[in-house]
């Protein structure tokens, strides 16, 4: 359970929403922007409608932890492109901090701990300002069937639970650390992907290949027979012999 009081003695938004359930804390935060709202940050408990990425499900059960903030383009010193790296970045930060062991960053914005995700990120942009809408499976202690697979949690990876106010907080302080696009491109060179085989999917595309890097602006890079293309916007998965 999020404390507010515990929030605001850490955070620096001007307004804090917590609820019990939500459709999804993305969709009530663009809500709060249309009204003149600019410093936002809303939680719930459960989502019935968490979205991911390509409008994709994201199952929000119960002890997770679930939240969304605003933030200005205008107050970003990084190219703004990156912005889902840098909260990526941040979260793995913390859930290394954490003790977390095996953690894996998959590009563009998820953490996985070996095969299975359990954590992921949702930018959008609605005129001058960023919603991130960050996911963590914190103190599950079951999944539904059809994801216990491919999900997990800090609950069943460490055996125990984990103050949600404290993981919050710390991972809102190390995306706020971030200051430089360089920062952020040596998390990219550094997390481990770079010589990995991958299986790449856009609406256009579904190939196999090999990242060969990125490119300054967040685009992965991906060795396909030898010659290199750039992409901005898909999903990778790592190919079984590669995790």
């Amino acid at each position: 359970m999020l404390d507010p009081s515990y929030l605001k003695r850490h955070l620096d938004f001007k307004d804090y929403i917590l609820l019990e359930t939500i459709d999804s804390t993305n969709n009530y935060i663009a809500k709060i922007i249309k009204k003149g709202k600019t410093s936002v940050l809303v939680a719930a408990d459960e989502q019935t409608n968490g979205r991911g990425r390509f409008s994709r499900k994201w199952s929000s059960e119960t002890g997770g932890l679930y939240f969304s903030f605003t933030e200005k383009i205008s107050d970003i010193n990084y190219n703004y492109q990156l912005s889902p790296i840098a909260c990526a970045m941040g979260v793995f930060k913390t859930l290394d901090y954490a003790g977390v062991p095996n953690l894996i960053y998959k590009w563009p914005n998820d953490i996985l701990v070996r095969k299975k995700k359990i954590s992921g990120i949702l930018l959008e942009i609605t005129e001058d300002t960023i919603i991130a809408g960050i996911g963590v499976n914190a103190n599950i202690r079951e999944f539904q069937e059809d994801i216990s697979k491919t999900a997990t949690s800090l609950f069943l990876i460490k055996r125990r639970e984990y103050d949600l106010n404290e993981l919050l907080c710390g991972i809102i302080a190390e995306i706020n650390k971030i200051n430089t696009e360089k920062e952020i491109l040596n998390f990219l060179k550094d997390s481990g992907m770079i010589g990995k085989r991958v299986k790449f999917t856009s609406v256009s595309r579904n190939i196999n290949g090999t990242v060969f890097g990125f490119r300054e602006t967040g685009e992965i890079e991906i060795d396909i027979d030898g010659e290199v293309e750039s992409f901005i916007a898909g999903d990778v998965s790592f190919l079984r012999e590669d995790i």
